[in-house]
Formats: C-alpha cells, sequence, structure tokens
C-alpha cells in the first residue's frame, strides 16, 4: 500500500507541472480568441453574400447573383432582431447581370452585439423576388 502512494506522488511531481501548462494554455487561448465575430449567412433564391462588413454606421454587403437571370430594382431592407440599431435603409436600385456581383450598404446606427435580418427585394424579369438572411455580430 505504501509503494503505490508513493509512486503516485512520484507520478504528480513528475508530470504535474505538464498539466498546469495545459491549463494555462488553454486559458490564455480563451482570453487571446474574439468573443464574437461577424457572421453573414443564408441568403435563400440562390443569392450570396460573399463579403461583408459591420460598423458602428453601416452594414456593407457584396452579394453575388446566382438565380440564373439578370436582376434589376434590387433593393436591401434590414430589421434588428437584437442589439441596439436604428432602423437600416438600403442604398436600393442596383441591377446586376447573372452571375455577377454587386454591392449595397444599409445604413443607420447599432452598437454592441446586434444581429440585422436581411429582405433583398429584386425583380427576375418575370417575377417580383424576395431573398432573406441574417448578418449579426459585435460592433
Amino acid at each position: 500500500m505504501k509503494n503505490r502512494g508513493q509512486s503516485a506522488m512520484e507520478y504528480l511531481m513528475t508530470y504535474g507541472w505538464a498539466l498546469i501548462l495545459i491549463v494555462a494554455v488553454i486559458v490564455g487561448l480563451y482570453y487571446i480568441m474574439p468573443k464574437t465575430s461577424t457572421v453573414c449567412t443564408g441568403l435563400t433564391n440562390n443569392m450570396t453574400i460573399t463579403a461583408y462588413k459591420l460598423s458602428g454606421s453601416a452594414l456593407e454587403l457584396e452579394i453575388a447573383n446566382g438565380s440564373g437571370k439578370s436582376i434589376t430594382g434590387v433593393s436591401v431592407a434590414g430589421t434588428c432582431s437584437s442589439g441596439t440599431c436604428a432602423s437600416l435603409v438600403g442604398t436600393g436600385d442596383a441591377s446586376a447581370p447573372l452571375g455577377n456581383k454587386f454591392k449595397e450598404t444599409l445604413t443607420g446606427s447599432m452598437a454592441g452585439d446586434v444581429a440585422v435580418d436581411l429582405n433583398l427585394s429584386y425583380n427576375d424579369g418575370s417575377f417580383d423576388q424576395v431573398a432573406t438572411g441574417r448578418c449579426s455580430g459585435r460592433v
């Protein structure tokens, strides 16, 4: 019984520093890594957000037209579903040939952790369409 206790103590004394080092690295990484990142997801109707930038006064979007047709009359509106932000108004009236990208900017004041529900309205030559998505992040 005495040998087992001695063996356990020797193990802890020998390898305990490694366990402490592992815990210290995990704690350090937790504090270094950003708490939230900006994420834009899920435009429907084959529209894709290819680039985005969220700031305290605007949400800038670069959107790829994958709808299969050239589109006109594009307008984007944003509604704040969480966080502090005013009504977001898009620049509107863009157009994009099939496969091309276009930029839209939604302006309005935002602060803290925000989530913005997006509604992209456009005409594909036959019908008016609406694509929806969401952007969230910390301002």
